[in-house]
């Protein structure tokens, strides 16, 4: 028979009296770090980001960024302010976070880019674009019988004539 916890009831109890459960304090930092990460590297938007590092803390979170890989810190920059991610190291990329995070600074508005001038488009009636196909591809008349071109002839000997 499978028993179910309420897992933030327990962690809410393990926080709430740490002192009860010494002997598992390393494996609840290491929990505790392995959480925050997942759920820092799913937030894919500021506001979700934001909600998670208030509900931390601003110490926890950048402890927390700091234990992140550079691939990851950069793969979440780079998802969160396209445009200045790629000005961004992975140590300035961790504070960014954490200043996006808390609202510190707002991403960067893409640039806007100059379109060109779309070309008007011409609409033809049926039977203009008919007529032109078919004077663009009105065939020539057959070659004359006598202009056709006849093989040349073999030189040399052949076997069973006279000479």
């Amino acid at each position: 028979m499978p028993i179910f916890l309420d897992g933030h009831g327990v962690f809410a109890a393990i926080g709430a009296k740490p002192e009860a459960f010494p002997d598992i304090k390393a494996d609840v930092l290491a929990t505790a770090e392995k959480l925050l990460i997942k759920q820092i590297k799913r937030a894919t938007t500021l506001d979700r980001l934001g909600v998670v590092f208030s509900a931390v803390g601003r110490d926890n979170a950048k402890n927390v960024l700091d234990a992140m890989k550079d691939t990851e810190v950069s793969a979440l920059v780079k998802k969160l302010d396209k445009v200045r991610a790629p000005e961004l190291d992975a140590l300035t990329g961790r504070a960014h976070l954490v200043a996006l995070g808390f609202g510190d600074v707002a991403p960067e508005a893409p640039k806007a880019k100059a379109k060109a001038p779309k070309a008007k488009k011409v609409q033809k009636s049926l039977l203009e674009a008919t007529s032109a196909f078919a004077e663009a591809h009105v065939r020539a008349a057959p070659p004359a019988a006598s202009e056709e071109k006849k093989a040349p002839a073999k030189s040399g000997s052949r076997r069973g004539q006279k000479s």
